[in-house]
């Protein structure tokens, strides 16, 4: 009997930590933009990402974040949130960003929220 308890509360806790961050996530994704417009060939732009509004979700912070050339390899280069452009035309980057959420002080990595932007070079 005390066995069956225990084993019960045990997963109810587990069940209780893994699902609490999902539920409430902001109902936006992220959104990321880069200046000046457009970039010329051999300069280069910070990549800004906006993150939507986290009150009222278990979000402690923003980690990870990632950008990778879905198009345009040989027009714009990355490095870290730094896009340069190469030569004259259109790249597509995706932007990954994964969150952290807290429920009872434990630090848990959950979602991920990406984008995508474009960017033109001249």
């Amino acid at each position: 009997m005390k066995r069956t308890v225990v084993t019960v509360l045990i997963l109810l806790f587990c069940l209780s930590v893994f699902a609490g961050c999902d539920p409430v996530l902001p109902a936006e994704n992220i959104s990321a933009d880069y200046a000046p417009k457009p970039l010329t060939q051999g300069s280069s732009a910070d990549i800004e990402i906006i993150y939507p509004d986290t009150a009222g979700t278990p979000i402690v912070k923003w980690t990870d974040q990632k950008v990778e050339i879905v198009r345009g390899k040989d027009i714009v280069a990355v490095s870290g949130l730094t896009v340069t452009g190469l030569k004259p035309g259109k790249a597509v980057l995706k932007i990954e960003v994964k969150a952290n959420c807290a429920y009872n002080g434990i630090v848990i990595d959950k979602p991920v929220f990406t984008t995508e932007l474009e960017v033109e070079v001249e």
